[in-house]
């Protein structure tokens, strides 16, 4: 008898073995620097706080006094707005300035993040009780299937009727 030889086609995949833009930063940065969704919502406050002080410095002295040359500036440290009353042709937006304060808040927020990071994953933050609980090298690990539960129990088994 005759062996019959099949050849099987092997798709072409392309992307085996490759990795994404996002992982190969993943793995070159430290976890400790990767920003967190806590970001968003620092950059909010800053921007956020330059318009508290903005409002805090309006000039109410000279619009009691009656003076017509009256200009309100929002922005740190360039201003982006400049609301002026006798500069009505001028546009108030400030392109230059919104785009130096936006990167410069983007980087302050970054860093507080970054710090904030820090600070919360110190072993030395936090409690006593916790520290011994779950030391920071091993920490408690949960079976992650059903076959490593079974496996555990097996060799905890033969170790035990040794």
């Amino acid at each position: 008898m005759q062996e019959k030889i099949i050849s099987i086609k092997k798709p072409k995949y392309k992307y085996v073995g490759k990795e994404t833009l996002t992982e190969i930063l993943g793995k070159a940065f430290p976890r400790q620097l990767i920003p967190t969704k806590r970001m968003g919502a620092i950059f909010g406050f800053l921007f956020l706080l330059i318009l508290i002080i903005a409002v805090l410095q309006f000039p109410l002295n000279s619009l009691i006094s009656g003076s017509a040359n009256i200009s309100i500036v929002v922005g740190y440290p360039y201003p982006f707005l400049n609301f002026g009353l006798t500069e009505v042709e001028e546009s108030p937006l400030k392109i230059s300035g919104l785009a130096i304060d936006l990167i410069l808040y983007l980087i302050i927020s970054y860093i507080i993040d970054i710090l904030l990071t820090l600070t919360l994953r110190n072993p030395f933050v936090g409690s006593k009780e916790q520290a011994e609980k779950y030391p920071t090298t091993f920490k408690n690990q949960a079976p992650k299937s059903i076959s490593e539960t079974i496996t555990k129990k097996v060799f905890q088994e033969k170790s035990n009727n040794k």
